[in-house]
């Protein structure tokens, strides 16, 4: 258990926060999708995501947990922003 805890901190960035808030929470189309609009922020921004956190990715996952995530790079397209936001809402539909 400790071992998939570990595993889920390093990849914290990736991950549906789901998956931290229920241990029995099953991956699903919802949690590509989340992992889609995250992939959607890195391609719009150039950038590593939560650079600013470097190593303390536990820092950073209860920073995901409160809902917190990248902001929107200017000169990205409006349309672009919606739909990564939608896609990492926490309750993507």
């Amino acid at each position: 258990m400790l071992l998939d805890f570990m595993e889920l901190l390093e990849n914290v960035k990736y991950i549906n926060p789901k998956c931290f808030e229920d241990e029995k929470y099953k991956h699903s189309k919802k949690s590509d999708i989340y992992n889609f609009g995250v992939i959607l922020w890195k391609i719009s921004s150039g950038r590593p995501l939560f650079d600013k956190f470097s190593k303390r990715n536990e820092v950073l996952a209860i920073h995901i947990l409160q809902g917190k995530r990248e902001k929107p790079v200017e000169g990205t397209p409006n349309q672009y922003i919606q739909l990564y936001e939608r896609c990492w809402d926490h309750n993507p539909n």
